[in-house]
């Protein structure tokens, strides 16, 4: 067969591939996947306990629904704890990409302006940072995005199963993060933004809606406590959040006769620091992409309802990162890059219309260069990882476990216990082994990172293993046996 035929093939195959970017998506979120996961090698620290538990058997409290899901894959296709959690991970994030493709189709993008959505949200270096943890944040994300598109397709026409469908969502997201609780109030306040309604069912749905929320929100629904009163006692005793963070908490103006000022500042400078931890956390480069958009009128390609309704849903979700930040609740950064899945929007509107100004000329030669050299190092930075890594933690616990399958081994990191088969929760600080050692005889693994000295007692010992990154941070395994006169006792 001649070479043009291969061509014809090629070509064909790509214009197949690049006419269904909804399919090539999932499929090239699975691979890209499997390779972030692979070289990041090992486990992130948040699910080191929560992996344990479910190992032991305790579905219930560990990562909740998130927690039962990868216990039913572990039991549905054998599989260890950890290949059920990443298999969950891979499923969720390549839904999450799914939905953001079909919504990219809901809004009128172009075929280039869904591929360079792909592009950006797959080569996302904080995105691709979380696609290789086991959390819980995806499975929000997923039913946060299911439910817009639900919104952005149907709102107008089924306005009442919209909003039942909606409501089911974000009561079933309710179990997974207490943000849920909070869009839930999305319909009743969004339907100011939305106007001119086009059907009284709108109307009538809303007010019905408003009812069940305004219900459900003084129900001791989250973990046993009402969403609203949680709400109440968070400004109560919450309003100098912000104030301690800067240590600002004695001043006389955030003192009790001056507490609505306070609140007002507060509430001001933690907006400040959200958006700016938003842009942070979205990057220069898609942060730039959109703001090009904008300056060059592009988002209106996008009809105008459809645009009110993500506005609003970003200002929405800052809204509520803002109160989770003054009320120092956990794991802000997680659920506040939701707002980045919008903003990535109007990113992959910027990228396209740059590849249009390059196919027609509008760029001089050294403008390409830069552009392409920019989008090079935006894919370098998603999946090339940046600093030390700690699977040489992983190595030596696995290697030493093997070697000693019964011998009592602590340590001072949770990553050794965990491959080491041991709770990672029972981390032994070296001021206490020193002491423990007195009454048994036992392996202590010790990380020393290479800016931090060894600890008095542990420099005097030989250390039996060592193992060492490339970096220089090294895990040591000391035999540590009672003392006789400063002496080991024989």
């Amino acid at each position: 067969m001649k070479w043009s035929n291969y061509r014809h093939y090629f070509i064909a195959f790509v214009q197949f591939i690049y006419r269904h970017p909804l399919v090539s998506g999932i499929i090239l979120s699975f691979f890209s996947g499997l390779y972030l996961i692979n070289d990041f090698a090992i486990v992130n620290r948040s699910a080191l306990i929560p992996l344990w538990q479910l190992a032991q058997g305790d579905s219930a409290t560990a990562l909740g629904i998130t927690g039962s899901l990868i216990a039913s894959f572990s039991q549905l296709f054998d599989l260890s704890m950890i290949d059920a959690g990443h298999l969950l991970m891979l499923l969720l994030h390549m839904g999450i990409t799914g939905v953001m493709v079909a919504i990219a189709t809901v809004l009128r993008f172009s075929l280039l302006s869904r591929w360079a959505l792909l592009l950006l949200l797959l080569a996302h270096p904080n995105y691709n940072d979380y696609r290789t943890y086991i959390i819980t944040a995806p499975l929000f994300w997923l039913l946060w995005l299911t439910a817009l598109l639900i919104l952005l397709l149907w709102y107008r026409r089924h306005s009442i199963a919209v909003i039942s469908l909606w409501l089911v969502l974000f009561l079933v997201a309710t179990r997974l993060e207490l943000v849920a609780w909070f869009w839930l109030l999305l319909f009743p306040f969004g339907a100011l933004v939305w106007k001119p309604w086009r059907r009284k069912s709108v109307a009538y749905a809303l007010i019905g809606y408003a009812l069940v929320v305004g219900i459900l929100l003084f129900l001791p629904l989250y973990q046993g406590e009402s969403p609203m009163l949680w709400f109440i006692e968070m400004i109560k005793n919450n309003p100098n959040q912000l104030s301690k963070l800067i240590n600002i908490s004695d001043s006389n103006w955030v003192k009790e006769e001056n507490r609505l000022m306070a609140a007002i500042f507060i509430f001001s400078g933690a907006s400040s620091l959200m958006i700016i931890r938003t842009l942070i956390a979205f990057g220069v480069v898609c942060s730039g992409l959109s703001i090009y958009a904008i300056m060059r009128k592009q988002y209106h390609i996008i009809a105008q309802d459809q645009r009110r309704i993500i506005q609003y849903a970003i200002a929405f979700d800052i809204l509520i990162s803002v109160m989770l930040f003054i009320a120092d609740t956990e794991k802000q950064s997680l659920l506040g890059f939701s707002t980045s899945f919008l903003l990535l929007f109007f990113a992959a509107l910027g990228l396209s219309y740059i590849c249009k100004k390059i196919q027609n000329g509008g760029y001089s030669k050294v403008s390409v260069l830069v552009i392409v050299w920019c989008v090079v190092a935006y894919l370098a930075t998603g999946f090339i990882i940046f600093g030390p890594r700690k699977a040489h933690i992983k190595q030596a616990a696995e290697i030493f476990i093997s070697e000693h399958p019964k011998t009592p081994v602590y340590s001072n990191n949770q990553f050794f216990l965990f491959y080491g088969d041991k709770d990672p929760a029972s981390i032994l600080a070296p001021e206490i082994a020193k002491y423990l050692r007195q009454q048994q005889a036992f392996f202590y693994a010790y990380e020393k990172n290479r800016n931090q000295a060894l600890p008095d007692f542990l420099a005097q010992e030989t250390p039996r293993y060592s193992y060492q990154n490339r970096h220089g941070d090294t895990i040591l395994v000391y035999y540590l046996a009672p003392l006789n006169n400063g002496k080991l006792k024989k």
